[in-house]
């Protein structure tokens, strides 16, 4: 549906959830507590200078080689799957491995939320808005502002580097492509994967621990005794 004030005022429009979207907004959160409390600062207005030099990045940052864009689309895709295989090449724990889509789950809640909340085109629609011609090798159906893949790769690799701090480094470069592999498709701003970087760090602050795993039946880690590698 066109809305009327932004068609008006020459902006891009305004994304409205679908049916199956407002039904995932509305679920219940169980791992996070107070994280209705976070603020993310709020993104650039599409007709921004700003926001039109970030676009020049990810026009110029989708031109890629073959099979560099078959690897980005591969973690795009399987990321969740890459920690899982980790996780299990370590004999993590059933109730462990299951914490990844438990995080996915729940962060898909929070970010959906915050999608609608700014409604920031993504690139493809900043691109028509300018009169600059834009593909992107996927398509999404969401506003980009926080970016989910970020939010979520950043929190699992930071949430498993406390229960295998030996796997850290291939944590963080898991995420670390994952949030790569959003501009270099075509459907993310720097800026919405910095903000997903930092919406991470505030989610793993607002983790309820007594909701999480144990190491083993008798090992309770204390999170946040970890400092990870930043992943952006």
């Amino acid at each position: 549906m066109i809305d009327f004030k932004n068609y008006m005022n020459n902006e891009p429009l305004l994304a409205k959830p679908s049916q199956v979207q407002l039904l995932i907004m509305r679920r219940p959160v169980s791992i996070f507590k107070g994280y209705k409390d976070i603020e993310l600062l709020k993104p650039e207005k599409p007709s921004s200078m700003e926001l039109k030099m970030e676009l020049m990045e990810v026009v110029d940052a989708v031109i890629l080689r073959n099979e560099i864009l078959a690897a980005y689309k591969e973690i795009d895709k399987d990321y969740l799957k890459m920690f899982k295989t980790e996780l299990k090449e370590v004999e993590a724990r059933t109730e462990i491995i299951d914490l990844v889509d438990l995080i996915k789950q729940d962060t898909d809640v929070v970010t959906l939320n915050m999608k609608y909340s700014y409604n920031r085109p993504r690139p493809k629609e900043i691109a028509k808005y300018h009169g600059i011609k834009f593909t992107p090798h996927i398509e999404v159906d969401t506003p980009g502002y926080p970016s989910n893949h970020t939010a979520v790769g950043h929190l699992i690799a930071r949430v498993m580097s406390n229960y295998y701090p030996e796997k850290s480094s291939r944590f963080n470069h898991i995420a670390n492509k994952n949030s790569e592999s959003r501009i270099a498709l075509g459907v993310h701003f720097p800026s919405d994967i910095e903000a997903g970087r930092i919406l991470g760090d505030e989610l793993y602050t607002k983790l309820d621990k007594t909701k999480l795993p144990t190491l083993t039946e008798s090992i309770t880690l204390n999170f946040g005794d970890i400092i990870n590698e930043r992943t952006y």
